[in-house]
């Protein structure tokens, strides 16, 4: 065989391999840069409560929770449920919204699907 043919060969392949290469590295490096969720918070249980206590304040906790999927009923701060009395059983780490669209039924009379 051509010596010259051979090297050009490995040149071309070797300058392929290099502008591949280079493109994955640069799509990988795109996809895995994750753009930081906003969060906001949302009060929860720290563990269960039996009906009609007085919830105070180190009965609740924050947690983290994402901002555009927001619970219907939430409370975003402890102060707003502090000194109420409880009406509703929350569960350890549950909101107190979520437990109330869990006990909604559908019209044969079992539990939603997808409740909490």
């Amino acid at each position: 065989m051509n010596r010259t043919r051979i090297m050009v060969g490995l040149t071309v392949a070797m300058l392929v391999a290099f502008l591949f290469s280079t493109y994955v590295y640069r799509t990988f490096k795109r996809v895995t840069v994750v753009k930081p969720a906003l969060t906001g918070h949302l009060v929860v249980a720290v563990r269960p409560m039996p009906l009609g206590t007085r919830v105070d304040s180190n009965n609740l906790r924050l947690i983290d929770w994402p901002a555009d999927e927001p619970v219907p009923g939430m409370f975003q701060r402890i102060e707003d449920c502090a000194g109420r009395a409880n009406a509703i059983a929350p569960r350890a780490h549950r909101s107190c919204a979520c437990r109330r669209r869990s006990a909604r039924r559908d019209l044969r009379g079992r539990r939603a699907a997808g409740a909490c």
